[in-house]
């Protein structure tokens, strides 16, 4: 429901000559209601959450709403009909929120905007009891119209022939092969965050934003990420955390090593909910090239995908045929001898091929071009394999915490999805380390959504109310509130 009334200050329970009844247009939506300067302005002057709060009608045409932090407002209407409407309306929506669709309803348990800024893919959603995984979920991916710069599109509307075709296409968050850091422009952060607001149908305002990030920003960035959630959207608080301390937390553990192979490959040894910098290794490569080096091989069979929207075909591939070899020499050998054997048909009929194929069928490149991840000189690579990584982290940690570090190895991302990723790693560990230690690597089923899934634990308990910047605080404090962040 929504139209005019008059409001008293927040707080405030009678007129005074300051403080006066002022008319302003409501709305109730998504378990709040949200007042405006008017029924033509769309930016809200603020709200009062409904859900969990009671609306109380106590005469002289007056409501009074209360939240469940205590918070009191008092709206006036101008006849007894629009009071039992709107008295009516709002105890429906404190009873039943709309929502995402109007699907939140009682399970709305706290209000969180969770968004994971990956740089292959972008996930988000609201808090809920029952949902623990993204409602959004969308390549990263900006078009940009090539006359008219104000123009853009996100997503998988980005990727569309008819708007690739006037439009120049970014991948904001995916680093350069040659750089092993990110760049953030904060112009295509905003388009992104607007783009998930509105597709979730929320008003930021009324909820605090749990935002991911690749990695761990720099004091400058996330100051400059605060003030875009505070100053630009107006958020009730927020909470800026990178993503492998989120996977951490999707299984639950407060220790150990992550393993996150995405677009990229990043090895985070934490203890104890702090990153030990000295084992972090982070590569501008991982999932993409192996992407990239079944490309190359699918060419030698005549399969042509070289553009970036064509690379999505070769994903495709890779993730329906590829996997790691446990011997890769062995698999070598066996291919050799019968082909057919080990090799496997991919099904594109679905797809509007470029080359006309409707099906590839993939021979010994499904583990050739997975073996880069332990041998990474196969593409042309001087870094370290994946297995000795992860030692790395695990030796740059205490030694009374190295133990307990080689039985908590904790897979995430889409690449680790491969088949035999986390057979062979484990098996390269152990040949690195005494028989004394015991190998564990952790493969949950959900790793694919690991950094939201984690947020979505850690976002009901108190602890991330204390960690959260509160937009009170914000005002009082500025940029320097997110210390608290950086244990300074």
């Amino acid at each position: 429901m929504e139209g005019y009334m008059e409001k008293l200050p927040m707080g405030r329970r009678r007129a005074s000559f300051i403080k006066k009844w002022k008319k302003r247009y409501f709305r109730a939506k998504e378990g709040n209601l949200f007042y405006y300067e008017d029924h033509k302005t769309r930016k809200s002057l603020g709200y009062i959450q409904l859900v969990g709060g009671r609306v109380n009608d106590i005469g002289s045409k007056a409501i009074e709403v209360t939240d469940t932090k205590g918070r009191v407002l008092l709206l006036r209407c101008g006849t007894k009909t629009e009071l039992e409407d709107w008295r009516k309306a709002l105890i429906a929506e404190a009873k039943d929120c709309g929502g995402i669709g109007g699907t939140l309803s009682r399970r709305y348990t706290k209000p969180v905007v969770i968004i994971d800024l990956g740089s292959s893919a972008v996930r988000a959603g609201v808090l809920t009891d029952d949902n623990p995984t993204p409602q959004l979920f969308f390549p990263c991916v900006v078009a940009t119209h090539k006359k008219n710069k104000d123009r853009k599109v996100y997503g998988f509307d980005a990727l569309h022939p008819d708007c690739r075709a006037s439009s120049k296409v970014v991948y904001p968050l995916k680093p350069l092969l040659e750089q092993e850091k990110f760049t953030l422009n904060l112009d295509v952060v905003e388009g992104l965050l607007n783009y998930v607001y509105t597709e979730l149908k929320v008003d930021p305002i009324a909820f605090t934003t749990l935002l991911i990030t690749p990695f761990n920003f720099g004091k400058k960035t996330l100051e400059k990420l605060a003030e875009l959630l505070f100053e630009r959207f107006h958020v009730e608080g927020c909470f800026i955390q990178e993503q492998a301390l989120m996977a951490l937390y999707s299984y639950k553990a407060t220790s150990g090593v992550v393993v996150n192979v995405g677009e990229r490959i990043d090895i985070v040894p934490i203890v104890d909910g702090y990153i030990v910098e000295g084992g972090v290794s982070r590569l501008p490569f991982g999932g993409r090239q192996i992407t990239e080096h079944l490309t190359r091989l699918l060419t030698e069979q005549g399969h042509r995908y070289f553009s970036d929207v064509e690379s999505y075909i070769s994903r495709f591939i890779k993730e329906k045929a590829c996997f790691v070899a446990q011997n890769y020499q062995a698999e070598l050998q066996f291919c050799s001898v019968d082909t057919e054997l080990c090799s496997t048909l991919v099904d594109l009929d679905r797809y509007h091929v470029p080359d006309g194929f409707g099906h590839v069928r993939v021979d010994n490149g499904r583990f050739r071009s997975t073996e880069g991840l332990f041998h990474p000189e196969l593409w042309g690579k001087d870094h370290p394999g994946l297995h000795l990584l992860v030692a790395k982290s695990i030796k740059a940690c205490g030694m009374d915490n190295r133990k307990h570090m080689c039985r908590s190895i904790y897979l995430s991302g889409g690449s680790t999805k491969l088949p035999g990723l986390a057979g062979r790693l484990k098996g390269e560990l152990v040949k690195i380390f005494p028989k004394s230690a015991t190998i564990k690597v952790h493969a949950a089923q959900e790793r694919y959504h690991a950094a939201y899934n984690g947020a979505t634990i850690l976002a009901p308990l108190s602890v991330f109310d204390t960690m959260s910047i509160s937009k009170e605080e914000w005002r009082e404090l500025g940029p320097t509130s997110i210390t608290k962040w950086l244990g300074d």
